[in-house]
């Protein structure tokens, strides 16, 4: 039987969750991607092949069952590997393996696309319906028409986009998703913490590693990312990179106790959708023939894992309606 076409929107954990399970049940999908690369947040800064930053999620767990055997098969093939940072006093001994991709944190996504039809630098603004099939169009006009189209990008923009196509688009206004500015930093010499990772409640800097200290990074740089809290972020969400990156120095330099080592490189990015303090509470929103999903991290929460979980749980649906 043929399969229906379909089209996913962002090619995030939760498009490449969907992507891969629809591939393995005979599906190419097509995916849209507004940036030049896939992974979403799962993100490495390359600045001219000299300094990489981790600036997006920083490690993630696993409880699912899938997720495990995902990941089993990809430290196989060398695209993740189990990180184990020596943690400040304030943050204790975790209890479940922490695992980040290598020698990227997207490395070990790119495998789980490679049955979809990737189209990158594509921002799609407009959907319509047309004799039966999902009309996507970008700025630039048409694209093409798909039988089924999953959306992966965060609540508020989802809400934009199917604001007059999907009839319970009014449960996305209940999910509230949080910013956060992330300074990337290196030293010319190795800054004297005794740890690889520090995070605080209390701090105006939520978290700060110590990027070198994970797998198959560059190990002769002393390389750290920092990420400031929702609330400071929250404040400072319209500020220059520049104002921000100053003052994120400061804030790093109070931590350190004393003045900071010549830094190499310094730059802050912004994530205004980096986290959801209000979930959906289910795995994703369809309508009523299930020709439409709206999916995400958010529908579940803030973990990598949620967006896996959610994208499978498109990926299950359209599956089992065939």
């Amino acid at each position: 039987m043929k399969k229906p076409t379909v089209a996913i929107i962002g090619a995030g954990i939760t498009g490449a969750s969907c992507a891969y399970h629809l591939s393995e049940h005979g599906f190419n999908p097509s995916v849209f991607e507004k940036s030049r690369g896939v992974g979403g947040r799962l993100a490495t800064r390359n600045i001219d092949n000299q300094f990489f930053f981790d600036h997006g999620a920083q490690y993630y767990t696993i409880k699912n069952n899938e997720f495990s055997l995902l990941t089993a098969t990809a430290v196989k093939r060398n695209g993740c590997a189990e990180w184990v940072p020596i943690p400040a006093e304030n943050v204790g001994q975790y209890n479940k393996s922490m695992f980040v991709g290598t020698p990227k944190m997207n490395s070990f996504l790119k495998p789980l696309f490679a049955d979809s039809h990737l189209i990158f630098k594509e921002e799609i603004t407009r959907i319509n319906m047309e004799e039966n099939s999902w009309i996507l169009k970008s700025s630039d006009g048409f694209l093409d028409k798909f039988d089924i189209v999953v959306s992966t990008i965060p609540a508020p923009q989802a809400k934009i986009l199917f604001e007059d196509i999907l009839a319970e688009v009014q449960l996305l206004d209940k999910v509230v998703m949080l910013p956060c500015w992330a300074l990337m930093i290196a030293f010319e010499t190795p800054l004297s913490f005794e740890f690889d990772i520090w995070r605080s409640e209390d701090s105006d800097i939520s978290w700060l590693s110590r990027n070198s200290s994970k797998p198959q990074r560059v190990k002769s740089q002393d390389s750290w990312v920092c990420h400031a809290n929702p609330k400071w972020s929250t404040e400072n969400i319209d500020k220059s990179k520049e104002e921000v990156c100053h003052a994120m120095i400061g804030m790093l330099a109070d931590i350190h106790g004393c003045k900071l080592p010549k830094t190499l490189f310094e730059i802050a990015h912004r994530w205004r959708y980096a986290q959801a303090a209000n979930i959906l509470g289910q795995p994703y929103l369809t309508n009523n023939n299930k020709t439409l999903y709206v999916a995400g991290d958010w529908c579940l929460g803030s973990r990598v894992e949620a967006g896996f979980e959610s994208g499978l749980s498109v990926a299950q649906s359209i599956i089992s309606n065939l």
